[in-house]
């Protein structure tokens, strides 16, 4: 039953990075303008700043949904979930969209993004608990 709760807690974590990154990288122009609207760096910096996050967030998914190195990916899940949360409860009266999910999803830094994200953390918390887990992996002798 746990490694169904495992896997499924994978899908949707996995799932959520891969949309946010993906979409960040299909069209990053809102993040990039956030960006370089909420830090001191050049328009420019702030798109490679998009570029590096969205392809760290699209390898996250990947390597959840593959179940890849479990608890260093979701240590980082947790990490970059933290981040954004924290982002999130800093910035809430921030007008424009924060470009999360790229075009695909309008979003904004507000209050109700928090249970999503709460979310999130908790599932990237259990992934990084249940993978802490080692498996059995004796090798079995063949020749005596």
């Amino acid at each position: 039953m746990n490694s169904r709760i495992t896997l499924l807690g994978r899908v949707i974590v996995g799932s959520m990075f891969l949309l946010s990154g993906g979409g960040k990288l299909i069209s990053p122009s809102k993040a990039t303008v956030f960006a370089a609207d909420l830090l001191p760096i050049q328009l420019a910096d702030a798109g490679l700043l998009v570029l590096a996050l969205s392809l760290f967030e699209v390898s996250l998914g990947f390597l959840l949904y593959i179940g890849k190195w479990p608890q260093i990916v979701a240590f980082f899940s947790c990490m970059l979930l933290l981040f954004f949360t924290v982002l999130a409860l800093a910035t809430p009266n921030i007008d424009s969209s924060c470009g999360c999910f790229g075009d695909l999803i309008s979003t904004h830094l507000e209050l109700s993004i928090l249970p999503r994200n709460l979310t999130l953390l908790l599932l990237s918390l259990f992934l990084m608990r249940s993978s802490s887990n080692p498996v059995n992996t004796n090798v079995v002798n063949k020749n005596g």
